[in-house]
């Protein structure tokens, strides 16, 4: 089961890959794609696009990189409903789905008050930042900063799939094999 360059990128194309990811990739076959990609949001988007990963592995990665960034919140129903889902992807029963269902509905209703908050917040920020050589350093530190999060991030992804599963799945997929 082997995923040609060509396979890969007709099939990237199809499910409309921007540009950029489709110039990285080119010439390279999903494997070559898979160890070099330093960009966990290329990866999260082929896995949700081409819907390669199964719930529970989903939930894995969301709790993976909620917990990269769980040090930037005391936000309590934040952590509850990490912890909800830490809970049922451990042992997926029906009691942890409630839990994280309803931890999930609350932390919902929070983010609605704590967006209209941080937008306040944002106005407030962006009219003190003005100075050109400040928003300079800060826009290179930030992208820095960004770029070592997802290659972090797409290290995560590469280390909790499994490469031969992502592959057998798309494999299927181009070829229109049903499971």
């Amino acid at each position: 089961m082997i995923i040609t360059s060509q396979q890969f990128t007709d099939y990237l194309l199809k499910i409309g890959a921007c540009k950029d990811a489709i110039n990285w990739q080119n010439g390279k076959d999903l494997k070559t794609a898979w160890e070099n990609c330093h960009s966990a949001e290329w990866l999260t988007w082929l896995f949700d696009q081409a819907q390669l990963t199964t719930k529970h592995e989903s939930v894995l990665l969301t709790i993976g990189f909620a917990e990269s960034v769980q040090h930037l919140t005391e936000e309590p129903t934040s952590k509850a409903c990490l912890q909800a889902a830490k809970d049922w992807a451990e042992n997926p029963n029906e009691k942890n789905m409630l839990k994280a269902d309803a931890a999930r509905a609350a932390a919902r209703d929070s983010d609605r008050a704590a967006a209209s908050a941080a937008a306040n917040a944002a106005a407030w920020a962006a009219a003190a930042a003005r100075a050109a050589a400040l928003a300079a350093a800060r826009d290179a530190a930030r992208d820095a900063a960004r770029d070592a999060e997802n290659l972090k991030n797409a290290d995560f992804i590469r280390q909790t799939l499994s490469f031969d599963d992502i592959n057998e799945r798309l494999y299927n997929k181009i070829n229109n094999i049903s499971l």
